[in-house]
């Protein structure tokens, strides 16, 4: 727990950016938009540009916030927000620990690069220098006891460096049935707390991917331009990646989703 706290006050203390109009602490309202894509599309778009699956979702969720924020007249050029992301850790080296440990990255997105393919590329870039340096979440979880999460709230409600939460699920890859009727798609819904208004989830199941964004309904009340830029910035990335040369031994659709997940 120590070592989590210790770099999340480095974090906060050598990352900030400069202040947007989503830096503000979200209330209890909240709206709520989906996307939905077929999964394979995904899939070319990231063996296209050597990214993963993930990559291509942190790009789009760049391309939302750079429409976001130029609707509202700011300046994008240098903005570099940091989008907070779980990970999983596998800690192979303690033995008593378990196969699966929560952990946090912050991630870069580029908004002043108005290219979605360049976006995609410096993205991906830095998504795979910070898996390296992966926050570890302190022992135990936050449920831990009533006095560490009252903590971490009162954190969370204090940062500046995060202004999204993206979170990135592999789903059933089989159709689900709900009393003899098929499941026709699926979206996840992620929780918004202290000073990150947006939150963006995506879950892959049975060849599509559904999107959902939830945002702070004061801090985000035109959640339809963030929503229209990721899904127009999604389909900039498939249109050139169906335009791409491919190699002649490029691997399989089942290669590729075992590549393009984390």
């Amino acid at each position: 727990m120590q070592r989590a706290w210790a770099a999340m006050r480095e974090l906060d203390a050598v990352r900030r950016m400069p202040p947007t109009s989503l830096d503000r602490v979200v209330g209890t309202g909240r709206r709520l938009r989906v996307v939905s894509g077929r999964l394979d599309l995904v899939h070319d778009v990231a063996h296209a540009h050597g990214a993963t699956v993930n990559d291509v979702l942190l790009a789009a969720v760049a391309g939302g916030l750079r429409a976001l924020l130029l609707s509202r007249g700011e300046d994008v050029h240098d903005l570099r927000p940091l989008a907070y992301e779980p990970v999983t850790l596998l800690l192979r080296r303690a033995a008593a620990a378990r196969p699966d440990e929560g952990g946090m990255i912050f991630v870069p997105l580029p908004l002043g690069v108005d290219d979605p393919v360049e976006r995609l590329r410096q993205v991906a870039v830095a998504a795979a220098g910070c898996k390296k340096h992966v926050i570890p979440a302190p022992a135990g979880g936050p449920n831990r006891s009533r006095l560490v999460r009252r903590l971490m709230m009162r954190f969370a409600a204090r940062q500046r460096w995060a202004d999204v939460y993206v979170a990135n699920v592999p789903g059933p890859r089989s159709p689900l049935y709900l009393a003899g009727a098929k499941v026709q798609e699926l979206y996840p819904v992620v929780p918004l707390a202290g000073r990150v208004p947006v939150g963006v989830g995506a879950l892959s199941y049975a060849g599509r991917l559904g999107i959902t964004v939830v945002a702070d309904r004061d801090a985000c009340p035109d959640i339809e331009v963030f929503t229209d830029g990721l899904r127009a910035a999604l389909a900039a990335l498939e249109h050139a990646a169906s335009t791409a040369v491919r190699p002649p031994d490029a691997p399989t659709a089942a290669g590729r989703e075992r590549r393009a997940h984390r």
